[in-house]
């Protein structure tokens, strides 16, 4: 199926109130959903690489708690990072930590970007991470795009899913068209909804289709299919 048609259907279905609808009913409670201060969604977006949002929970409130702001994450010893994210597993990000806290602090006068750009200079940040800091941080209009919310966009038009999300270019087009031709709308909560109905309903294995604000139309769904 071509984006065109796709688009269409989405747009005869209010797919975008269907996932804010759904979200209001049914979203989680992490504390990095509570603020916009750019530096915790920073902090929070690097620890949740990877990495399953409620083991993010106590790590994230302990490192912002001891590192509440750029300059005391500057200031701090990295290996007091890692003793703080040594629970995830994936020490590295301690050293993205620290070392984006330098280069905001040297190159943005400490002033996390607004500009996608410049966000994807800093160490550790790709494609998804500066999207979801400029969206949850600064309010912008961009599509996040990871495995998980492309299964929901492939499973909803039975589109090829053997591409790494990375390099799908129809799949990045097809959630960018979405944002553009329904605007204005809560882009945080549809963003927040796609997150949690994928871990939820959508999931990568048996999901639960029935309880799914899309299994009338889901292509996925009417082909009663488990897995995918």
């Amino acid at each position: 199926m071509d984006i065109i048609n796709c688009i269409d259907i989405i747009e005869k279905e209010k797919y975008i109130q269907r996932v804010l609808k759904w979200y209001d009913k049914n979203k989680r409670t992490f504390p990095w959903r509570k603020v916009t201060d750019p530096y915790k969604i920073m902090v929070a977006e690097i620890l949740l690489q990877k990495t399953n949002a409620n083991k993010v929970i106590l790590v994230y409130d302990v490192l912002i708690s001891k590192f509440p702001n750029i300059t005391q994450l500057l200031n701090a010893n990295v290996e007091d990072i890692k003793e703080i994210i040594r629970p995830l597993g994936l020490i590295k990000k301690a050293n993205f930590l620290k070392k984006c806290s330098l280069m905001i602090t040297t190159e943005y006068g400490g002033i996390i970007p607004d500009n996608k750009e410049k966000l994807l200079n800093l160490p550790g940040i790709g494609n998804y991470t500066s999207n979801a800091i400029l969206c949850f941080s600064y309010n912008k209009y961009v599509p996040l795009m990871d495995v998980n919310i492309a299964r929901i966009l492939r499973r909803l038009f039975n589109l090829p899913s053997k591409k790494r999300v990375e390099s799908d270019t129809n799949i990045t087009k097809l959630a960018e068209k979405i944002i553009q031709k329904n605007q204005p709308f809560n882009i945080k909560n549809y963003h927040y909804g796609l997150i949690d109905l994928s871990a939820s309903i959508c999931k990568h294995k048996n999901p639960i289709c029935p309880e799914c604000p899309f299994n009338n139309f889901c292509i996925f769904c009417a082909q009663g299919r488990t897995y995918f």
